[in-house]
């Protein structure tokens, strides 16, 4: 997440690097093409959370244990609602609902994966 801001930063300096050395004056063109970026890094955290909900379906969906598979039902939705809570937990306590977030994160994912097909275990002592 860090790297795909820091890539952002990085366009954006290097465009407005570009405008100025084309003598571009501070007017409306810079101004509008400075609020296009900036609006495109909350375009483009909604569209990460879809894309993050997708990975975790396809992880799960690609995961087997003897003749059992698992499935998830994670859902951009529910990622969205998630995190937008987990940040509303971390912005009101200050930081100290940090393991609380953890536990949310645990819940949330565990509740949207479940097993299809037969496990056999078999018990043997000794």
């Amino acid at each position: 997440m860090r790297l795909g801001l820091g890539l952002w930063a990085l366009v954006l300096v290097l465009c407005t690097w570009y405008c100025c050395s084309l003598n571009f004056v501070l007017g409306t063109l810079f101004l509008s093409f400075v609020l296009h970026v900036l609006l495109s890094l909350p375009t483009f955290f909604l569209c990460w959370i879809w894309y993050w909900a997708r990975v975790q379906r396809y992880y799960a969906d690609h995961t087997s244990f003897q003749a059992a598979r698992f499935r998830s039902t994670v859902s951009g939705g529910g990622v969205f609602a998630l995190w937008f809570g987990n940040a509303l937990l971390f912005l009101l306590s200050l930081g100290l609902g940090w393991s609380w977030i953890i536990v949310r994160n645990m819940r949330y994912y565990t509740s949207c994966l479940s097993m299809v097909g037969a496990l056999e275990l078999e018990l043997r002592l000794f």
